[in-house]
């Protein structure tokens, strides 16, 4: 459990506000680079455990211990699943992103310094959130964020006016402290206080203006504490009791209005989703419709799948990514932030236009700046460097949609070549929710010598993957990832390979396909992929592993998604009115 305390230190007359808080949360080879996230939270069931994964068509040939968890509804033969039953729910930390977010919506637009990393845990902050642990060199980044983002609103007087909402009077009077604590208290905690917290914030201002003899900054050290307290940092939501339901917990309203702004604005309940939760409309049907659509019709609406998009495909792992300079001197940091961009408009372009979400495999349009385009073999005379517009990429690449972005190929790359194997791991796990064990110990994971003469990189591969040990795994990867060989290390185009002709052929399941574009096709009309790309936005918005006893509720977004097109404005919206997102369980994690 966390605990808060808050201490006031009089120096000189100056009175600080620091909050001191803890938190107590609970066979392959040839795979270089980053190692794949790490294994989910301890909630009941594991992330793996789909039984009745009999309807992940497409992901069919698995062997030893390789797993897929899409699943596409209980088809014939599949294991019957249970009931549905929520999983407990941990506490949360804001994530980065998450608190960014909610400090802009609360002091208008502010510069927020470094904070303590994010943990990624089966593939998301949001996850992770709900077992990592604040170092101590964390609370003082969170107290400086914290105290630098007021100095930016209150050195503002028009923006410290709308702020604070009253006119506090010298010294500062009690009516003024009390307004301003309730109505921002509400906004940083996503809650109304009670009237004992209300007290103690309102003695703090006027008691902090009266030791600096400045009413404005008696309530700037009221809104410190406010925002360095673990209401704010942390999401808390446990929900109560259900007469006759011992198996749940239901989220109370403001629990609930947190929970959406959170998975559909990335950041904090604005007063109208308060106000709903508080008057009770959000409790029913259709005042939580409501709120959706004007969640989601909201400029910040696109974050529901555009932040989603961010964290399933770690464009932060771009910025920073070393590549050999001497073999790629075109590559710069201004390159890596484009690819990102690029890959975050071809998810909010498919959220935007409620288009076939399936088409981010298939399509030949996408979004480039001068750099990119460059890159892609555009002409780059209509291109801007800061700005991004719609481009058609060149038949004559063989490109087609998300997989063969820049970002994607130099992400699943090592420093100086393309990886076969780590692309085709990546499409594996990522778009066909198979997970794939690392290599085992003493595996020899360097390519081996072919002899006198030149080779291809897959034929140099397809004499290391006759190898009995190697051969499992990597007949599921390398067939997936040769079809990317006319694409380096940063995602440009290559027409040779050492100077021979490249064979992009593969093969998914029991389907061949001839390079990227067929292979692009065949996923995009996989009902494994609908099915796994349902599994990951799920987890991503209820922030925890998918135990068996959610499954069901999966299965049945699988199907809507299904029958709305595979639109995802419709799945975003059948989550946030699913029984997952309105129960919990009453046990601990």
């Amino acid at each position: 459990m966390w605990f808060s305390t808050i201490r006031w230190t009089r120096t000189v007359g100056l009175v600080a506000a620091s909050t001191v808080f803890t938190a107590a949360l609970s066979a392959c080879s040839a795979v270089t680079g980053s190692p794949s996230p790490g294994n989910g939270a301890p909630v009941a069931g594991a992330a793996n455990s789909a039984a009745g994964a009999a309807g992940a068509a497409g992901a069919a040939g698995a062997a030893g211990s390789v797993v897929s968890t899409a699943t596409g509804g209980a088809g014939a033969g599949a294991q019957a699943l249970p009931p549905f039953s929520p999983a407990p729910e941990s506490m949360h930390r804001l994530t980065q992103s998450q608190f960014k977010n909610s400090l802009r919506a609360l002091l208008g637009d502010v510069t927020v310094g470094q904070l303590d990393s994010d943990s990624y845990i089966g593939g998301f902050a949001t996850v992770g959130a709900g077992s990592v642990v604040t170092s101590a060199n964390g609370v003082q980044q969170y107290q400086v964020a914290i105290d630098s983002a007021l100095d930016q609103a209150f050195a503002d007087t028009k923006r410290r006016a709308q702020l604070i909402g009253c006119t506090p009077q010298t010294p500062l009077d009690s009516a003024c402290a009390q307004s301003f604590v309730k109505s921002f208290g509400r906004l940083a905690w996503r809650r109304p206080l009670t009237q004992a917290q209300l007290d103690r914030y309102a003695a703090l201002a006027q008691s902090s203006a009266t030791a600096l003899s400045d009413s404005y900054a008696g309530l700037r050290w009221a809104a410190s504490a406010l925002l360095q307290s673990p209401y704010f940092l942390y999401r808390s939501e446990r929900g109560s009791s259900v007469p006759g339901m011992a198996d749940r917990n239901q989220y109370t309203s403001f629990e609930l209005a947190s929970k959406l702004a959170f998975f559909l604005w990335n950041s904090t309940p604005d007063g109208d989703l308060l106000d709903a939760a508080e008057s009770g409309a959000l409790a029913t049907p259709a005042g939580l419709s409501a709120q959706i659509d004007r969640l989601l019709s909201a400029p910040q609406g696109q974050e529901a799948i555009v932040n989603f998009a961010r964290e399933f495909t770690r464009t932060d792992n771009l910025i920073g990514m070393p590549k050999d300079a001497s073999t790629y001197p075109s590559f710069t940091s201004t390159l890596s932030v484009a690819m990102g961009e690029e890959v975050l408009r071809l998810w909010q372009n498919a959220f935007e236009s409620d288009s076939d979400a399936l088409g981010l495999f298939t399509t030949q349009q996408t979004f480039a700046n001068k750099e990119l385009g460059a890159l892609y073999g555009l002409d780059t005379s209509g291109l801007a460097a800061n700005t991004f517009s719609a481009v058609t990429l060149p038949a004559s690449q063989g490109r087609s949609g998300l997989l063969t972005t820049a970002a994607m190929l130099s992400l699943q790359a090592t420093q100086i070549e393309g990886s076969p194997t780590l692309r085709g791991r990546y499409i594996r796990q990522q778009f066909q929710c198979m997970t794939i064990p690392d290599p085992p110990p003493g595996v020899v994971t360097t390519l081996p010598s072919t002899g006198p003469g030149t080779f291809t990189k897959r034929q140099k591969m397809l004499v290391h993957e006759s190898q009995p040990s190697c051969a499992g795994c990597h007949s599921l990867m390398d067939p997936l990832g040769f079809p990317l060989e006319h694409f380096d290390a940063v995602g440009a185009y290559r027409a040779t390979d050492s100077g021979l002709e490249i064979d992009t052929s593969g093969k998914l399941g029991d389907q061949s396909f001839a390079d990227a574009v067929g292979m692009g096709q065949i996923l995009a009309a996989s009902p494994a992929t609908a099915a796994c790309l349902v599994q990951k936005i799920y987890t991503y918005a209820v922030a925890h592993p998918i135990p068996n006893s959610e499954q069901v509720i999966v299965n049945d977004l699988s199907s809507a998604f299904s029958a709305s097109g595979n639109r995802l404005p419709a799945l975003i919206s059948k989550i946030v009115t699913s029984d997952a997102f309105k129960f919990t369980s009453p046990e601990s994690p």
